[in-house]
């Protein structure tokens, strides 16, 4: 199905709108984002021009922008930690740059020196790009609110995705998967009615 809809989600020329799909498709698909995104591509772009379109869409996504935010407002990384772990996210890419971002904090209060620790040239390309985006300091906690609620619940919808494949497989854990089916639905409930 993928191979079918890269096409066209390749030809849409606003990048909401392209990104919107994605994220769509991925959640349909349960698959991350930056799969789908990789398989969006034209092909008969340039390996530059193709990456610097990749970390474009990268900081256009919920993970992305949560980054944004944390580079560029370093004061609301503690209360980001509070809600956010490594695991909440459903790609490596994020799960590892946030891993990264809190270790820099730790060691010394900021994170300009992040893109020193940053080996991958990819990395430091999407990092710089996201320090370059900037953002609005007054408005970075209530914006942080509001992305870690959107993050929970796309982590909650994969897991319940997930749970809901290993149900099909696994049809001797049943009762065991059904009961984290159960956990995961209610606690996407509880933070959908806040």
């Amino acid at each position: 199905m993928l191979d079918f809809l890269a096409p066209l989600a390749a030809s849409m020329t606003d990048a909401i709108v392209r990104q919107e799909f994605v994220k769509e498709l991925s959640e349909r698909l349960n698959i991350s984002e930056s799969m789908v995104l990789g398989r969006v591509r034209p092909s008969a772009s340039p390996q530059a021009a193709g990456f610097t379109r990749q970390s474009d869409d990268y900081c256009g996504t919920l993970e992305g922008n949560l980054m944004r935010l944390l580079l560029n407002a370093p004061t609301i990384i503690s209360e980001a930690r509070q809600f956010i772990r490594p695991e909440t996210f459903t790609d490596q890419f994020s799960s590892d740059l946030y891993s990264k971002i809190i270790q820099c904090f730790d060691e010394r209060g900021s994170v300009d020196t992040l893109i020193d620790k940053v080996n991958d040239p990819d990395v430091k390309r999407t990092v710089s790009l996201l320090f370059a985006k900037g953002g609005q300091d007054e408005n970075a906690l209530e914006e942080l609110r509001h992305t870690v609620v959107r993050l929970q619940s796309k982590y909650l919808r994969f897991q319940i995705r997930q749970l809901s494949n290993r149900l099909k497989l696994e049809p001797s854990k049943r009762t065991a998967l059904m009961e984290q089916l159960k956990d995961f639905t209610t606690q996407l409930k509880e933070l959908e009615t806040q």
